[in-house]
């Protein structure tokens, strides 16, 4: 998904390059993939009015498309082909196995894209503040951008040209009102997003939403060529004043989608964590000079309800510099620590939705006790910090302090809301499955 988001540039470069050159369409447009190759191919195609608009000429337009539609496609198939064979890799970044079906309902209807979400203000697909997020996810195009973008001429070749981005934004099946749209009881209707998962399983491709950036990119850069038309229309300042009314109406008409006044998160005291970053390191082990000591820090909870609270603790490592356990999406599921049963303990009583209860209770339930001392073995970690501020009802912090006491003794050090401890101070390597 961030990767569609940071390479929509490609949308303004291909704008521009084909509105100046448009007999030639420039290869490196075709970079970001089939669905540029598609908005490339139709800004191609000769206008009515074009003298080239012959049998001929629409020929060569329809071969141009193709070879634009293979080129894209050779260029996105290796790419492709290599993230569906990194999912399966034993040491992949982010782990997207199988996932079970009503698992993967709740994630793709997490992402659901309602169509008329691209022309609504303030129009939500999904009330994910009904789940505990705080996400709002948003796809509108803006009534000023697209009025703005029919007024170009040349240019509206381009909206039909994202056409099959937005049809793979919606997702899998169609969704509306909250629901996935059924035929009949449960048979649904399929879009081509389907297709999309069928090449990469799992939970690999769930957040179909991100598709429509280019959707969203493509009018405005679309609105901004239609602005261009209008002033040209006029002379001196009153073309001067259409452009700047015409921006200042753009934006205030995507600043009134946002929700106001826009929330925003508490600061982070990072002081805990930038000295924990700063004591030194302790001797290396006594009969492997070359191995490193432990270093890293363990945050916990592991997870905090549905929310992304737990992101937080991508922040705090800027502050330390040391290693942590987690991966991007920073929760529990996801830990280069999973196979340390120890970790598990810790994690599970923070953990409050039963798609994930699930396979920790199973790792637990295969141990007869607990080597305590793998976390700092064999996981690396020296510093365990519990963030009481995230304890909100379900989060089980007491009951993880209870388990940190009974193995490694009282925190090193309590400042503010965070407790601190050492994994040096263990007093017991190996426990009873709790």
């Amino acid at each position: 998904g961030t990767g569609v988001t940071l390479g929509s540039w490609t949308l303004g470069v291909a704008t521009h390059r084909m509105l100046h050159r448009w007999r030639r369409p420039d290869a490196r447009a075709l970079a970001h993939g089939p669905e540029v190759a598609a908005t490339v191919s139709v800004a191609t195609t000769p206008r009515p009015d074009d003298p080239r608009r012959t049998r001929r000429g629409t020929a060569r337009a329809l071969l141009g498309m193709g070879v634009a539609a293979a080129l894209a496609l050779g260029v996105s198939a290796p790419a492709l082909v290599a993230a569906r064979t990194s999912l399966a890799a034993a040491d992949s970044i982010v782990h997207r196995g199988e996932l079970r079906p009503q698992d993967r309902d709740l994630l793709l209807s997490h992402n659901a894209l309602d169509p008329r979400a691209y022309l609504l203000p303030r129009f939500h697909s999904v009330d994910l503040t009904a789940r505990g997020e705080a996400f709002r996810h948003a796809s509108y195009v803006g009534v000023v951008a697209l009025g703005l973008a029919l007024a170009a001429r040349r240019g509206r070749r381009w909206l039909l040209g994202v056409l099959p981005a937005a049809a793979l934004s919606l997702g899998p099946w169609l969704w509306w009102d909250g629901t996935w749209v059924e035929a009949a009881p449960g048979v649904r209707y399929a879009l081509p997003f389907a297709w999309v998962q069928d090449f990469l399983p799992g939970a690999a491709a769930t957040h179909a939403q991100r598709v429509g950036m280019p959707v969203v990119l493509a009018v405005i850069a679309t609105a901004a060529v239609g602005a261009h038309n209008l002033a040209r229309r006029q002379t001196g300042r009153p073309a001067q004043v259409l452009l700047v009314l015409s921006g200042l109406l753009l934006v205030a008409d995507h600043l009134a989608e946002a929700p106001w006044p826009i929330a925003r998160g508490p600061a982070l005291d990072l002081g805990l964590h930038a000295d924990l970053g700063a004591r030194p390191p302790l001797a290396r082990t006594p009969g492997d000079p070359r191995r490193a000591p432990p270093e890293g820090i363990l945050d916990l909870p592991a997870e905090v309800g549905a929310t992304m609270a737990t992101s937080r603790y991508l922040v705090y490592q800027t502050a330390s510099g040391l290693p942590i356990p987690y991966r991007p999406d920073a929760r529990a599921g996801t830990s280069s620590l999973l196979n340390e049963p120890a970790f598990v303990a810790l994690a599970l009583p923070g953990i409050a939705r039963e798609e994930h209860l699930a396979p920790l209770r199973h790792i637990l339930a295969q141990q007869a006790t607990i080597d305590v001392e793998g976390l700092r073995a064999r996981g690396r970690i020296r510093w365990i910090v519990v963030h009481r501020e995230l304890e909100r009802g379900a989060q089980g912090t007491e009951a993880t302090e209870r388990l940190l006491a009974a193995w490694y003794g009282p925190p090193v050090e309590v400042r503010g809301t965070h407790a601190v401890w050492d994994t040096a101070t263990l007093k017991r390597p190996r426990v009873a499955r709790p």
